[in-house]
């Protein structure tokens, strides 16, 4: 009896690592095909080639990268456990990992970069005609960039690794300071994205209280705490869409009028 409930405990164990590495497997092939798309029709359309399209591709980029490795590693290697003690699939998990590590904290500085241009379109249009180019882009792009190396570099020269452990089902990091990696990580990671959400916010805020011009400031406030993420979401849309009309050639514009 011992015996058949421990050989059914263990094929339990092995479905469920199967069920979750497919899970794995197919949700890091379902984003790294919507981001490739959306990468790809940000480059095709001219319209997108401004500082808010430069961001965009930057960050579906690193969005790619991180989602293969549910596709190349973490995936195959839950599903199966031989492949756990690969020698060779422990090497290009190092390499994976280490550039997967640098689009990981670039994203969140690509995100606030975002922010910032929805934020001077929405609040500045005039001034934001002025930054719509790569320049405003490059400074978030690069600065993105060079923190998410600058990290991995660290990490090289202390020998600390972020490896995927297959019994928990987490990323861990080895032979690592936990404070060191929460404050040349985690905490400015944070920071970031808190500044975004307040950015996205305050500009959906903006848009919201426009939308209900004429009524009062108590109606307004009102209004403030009642609005839902839906709404600002669209609200974000919206504003996404006014500074891409700014930014259409001139003869688009014109046709557009005539129409």
């Amino acid at each position: 009896m011992e015996t058949t409930s421990r050989s059914a405990e263990l094929l339990n164990s092995h479905l469920a690592f199967i069920c979750i590495g497919t899970w794995l497997f197919f949700v890091g092939l379902l984003g790294s095909f919507i981001n490739i798309n959306n990468v790809v029709v940000f480059i095709l359309l001219k319209r997108y080639h401004n500082a808010f399209g430069y961001l965009c591709i930057a960050r579906g980029l690193c969005n790619i990268v991180n989602l293969l490795m549910f596709v190349l590693y973490t995936g195959p290697v839950t599903i199966f456990e031989c492949l756990y003690t690969n020698a060779y699939l422990s090497f290009a998990e190092e390499k994976l990992e280490a550039l997967a590590g640098v689009g990981y904290a670039t994203v969140p500085v690509l995100q606030l970069g975002i922010a910032c241009n929805r934020a001077i379109a929405a609040l500045h249009p005039s001034f934001y005609r002025r930054i719509r180019g790569g320049r405003f882009a490059s400074i978030f792009i690069f600065g993105g960039v060079f923190y998410g190396a600058a990290i991995q570099i660290d990490d090289i020269i202390r020998k600390c690794e972020f490896v995927y452990n297959r019994s928990q089902l987490s990323w861990d990091f080895v032979n690592c300071s936990s404070e060191l990696q929460d404050y040349k990580f985690f905490y400015p990671t944070f920071s970031i994205t808190g500044v975004t959400v307040i950015i996205n916010a305050a500009v959906a805020i903006k848009i919201i209280v426009q939308k209900v011009g004429g009524r009062d400031v108590a109606v307004n406030a009102k209004l403030f705490w009642q609005v839902n993420f839906s709404h600002m979401r669209q609200a974000l849309e919206e504003a996404e869409n006014t500074a891409f009309e700014d930014i259409l050639p001139v003869k688009e514009v014109e046709i557009s009028k005539n129409e």
